[in-house]
C-alpha cells in the first residue's frame, strides 16, 4: 500500500536531498580530481609534498655557474682623484655538476620519507695578475676534483589538509650528514710565477657538519593556479677537525658554520593535463662561520655571511603515467648567489 499525504511528500523530498547531496560530493571530487593532471601533482612533489604516491625514484642532474672579480689596488690616492700604484684583477670561475638519486616514500596520507644521495663534479678556474710583477699580465691554474656529496634524508608530515579558507600545511624534517669532502685543513698552491695567484689543492664536495633543517611548506590550490611558499631554519653542528687551516702542519681546531634561514614563494600554472610552468623566488641568509685553533679562543671568518637570492623558472611534461620531466633555470639576483643553475629531474612512480 503506498504512501499518502505529507509522509509520501516529506519521503520524496528525503530521497531527493540524499540525492543531490551526494551528486554534489561526487561532483566535487570529480572537480578537484580534474584539477590535479600530473604534471600539476610534479609541482606539489617539488615544492611541497605528494602522500598519495606509495613509492618514487628520482633521478637527477644540477649543473651551477658562478664567476667572481676582485680588484686589488696596491697604492694610494693622490688629491682624492688620482691613484698611484697598482691595479690587480683577480676572478674565479666555478662549475658545479651534481647528479643525484632521491627515493620517496609515502608511509601515509599525512607522512612521507625520502633519501637523497649526490655526486658531485667540481671544476674552479682561478685567475689572477701579477706574473713576474707586471700588473697587466695574467696567470691561470685550474682545479678539478669530483666525489660523493654530503647525503640527506628528509621527514615530511602534513599538520593541515587544504581547505577553502586555508592552505595546505606540511611540517618537514631534514637530516644531513658529512659524506662529502670537506674543505678544512686543504693546502694552498701559490703560481711559481705570480705570487698573487693561490689556489687549493682540493675541492671540496660538502661542508664536513652534521646540518638539522626544519621548516614549514604552503600549498593552495587557486584554479587554474598553484600558490606556494616556504620557510625553514638550518642549524649547522660545531665539529673537530684534525687541521683548519690552509698552512703546512696539522693545526687542530673546531669549526662553527653560520646557521641559515631560507625562505621562498612562487606560483604554478597548469597549461594542460600534461604540461605546467611555474615561477618562483628563494633566499638563503647565512650568518658568519666562526673558527677556534686549540687552546684559543673563537674568531670569525670575515667574509663568509651571505645572502643568496634566486629566482626560478620551471617547466614539468608528463611523459607518462609514470614518468615525469622536470626542468629549472635559476638566475642568482644577489653576488652570493650562483649565476646560474640549470637543472633536470626525472621522477618514476611506482
Amino acid at each position: 500500500m503506498g504512501m499518502k499525504g505529507p509522509l509520501a511528500g516529506s519521503t520524496a523530498l528525503l530521497i531527493f536531498c540524499m540525492t543531490s547531496a551526494g551528486a554534489q560530493e561526487q561532483a566535487a571530487t570529480d572537480r578537484k580530481e580534474a584539477k590535479a593532471p600530473k604534471s600539476v601533482e610534479d609541482v606539489y612533489q617539488e615544492q611541497h609534498a605528494l602522500f598519495g604516491r606509495r613509492f618514487v625514484l628520482e633521478t637527477g642532474v644540477t649543473y651551477t655557474h658562478s664567476e667572481r672579480n676582485r680588484l686589488v689596488l696596491n697604492g694610494f690616492l693622490a688629491l682624492n682623484t688620482i691613484f698611484l700604484g697598482e691595479i690587480a684583477v683577480d676572478s674565479v670561475k666555478s662549475d658545479i655538476m651534481t647528479f643525484d638519486i632521491t627515493g620517496r616514500y609515502g608511509v601515509s596520507d599525512r607522512l612521507q620519507l625520502d633519501l637523497n644521495a649526490p655526486f658531485v663534479a667540481r671544476r674552479t678556474e682561478y685567475r689572477a695578475t701579477g706574473v713576474d710583477g707586471d700588473a697587466t699580465t695574467a696567470s691561470t691554474a685550474t682545479v678539478d676534483d669530483s666525489n660523493v656529496g654530503d647525503v640527506s634524508a628528509g621527514l615530511n608530515y602534513r599538520l593541515l589538509d587544504e581547505q577553502p579558507g586555508r592552505p595546505d600545511v606540511v611540517l618537514n624534517l631534514r637530516v644531513k650528514g658529512p659524506t662529502g669532502e670537506h674543505p678544512y685543513g686543504v693546502e694552498t698552491v701559490t703560481d711559481p710565477n705570480n705570487s698573487n695567484l693561490e689556489y687549493p689543492k682540493e675541492l671540496p664536495t660538502g661542508n664536513g657538519v652534521w646540518a638539522l633543517t626544519t621548516g614549514l611548506s604552503f600549498i593552495k590550490t587557486v584554479d587554474p593556479a598553484i600558490l606556494f611558499a616556504n620557510i625553514g631554519y638550518t642549524y649547522n653542528k660545531p665539529e673537530d677537525f684534525d687541521d683548519i687551516s690552509s698552512s703546512d702542519g696539522d693545526q687542530p681546531g673546531e669549526v662553527d658554520l653560520g646557521d641559515s634561514v631560507q625562505f621562498g614563494l612562487g606560483t604554478a600554472f597548469a597549461l594542460n593535463r600534461e604540461m605546467s610552468i611555474s615561477l618562483s623566488y628563494s633566499q638563503r641568509i647565512s650568518d658568519d662561520t666562526e673558527t677556534k685553533l686549540d687552546g684559543e679562543s673563537w674568531s670569525e671568518v670575515v667574509g663568509s655571511d651571505a645572502n643568496a637570492a634566486t629566482m626560478n623558472f620551471g617547466v614539468t611534461y608528463s611523459l607518462g603515467p609514470h614518468t615525469s620531466l622536470i626542468t629549472n633555470i635559476g638566475a642568482g639576483l644577489t653576488d652570493d648567489a650562483s649565476d646560474m643553475t640549470v637543472s633536470v629531474k626525472v621522477p618514476y612512480t611506482f
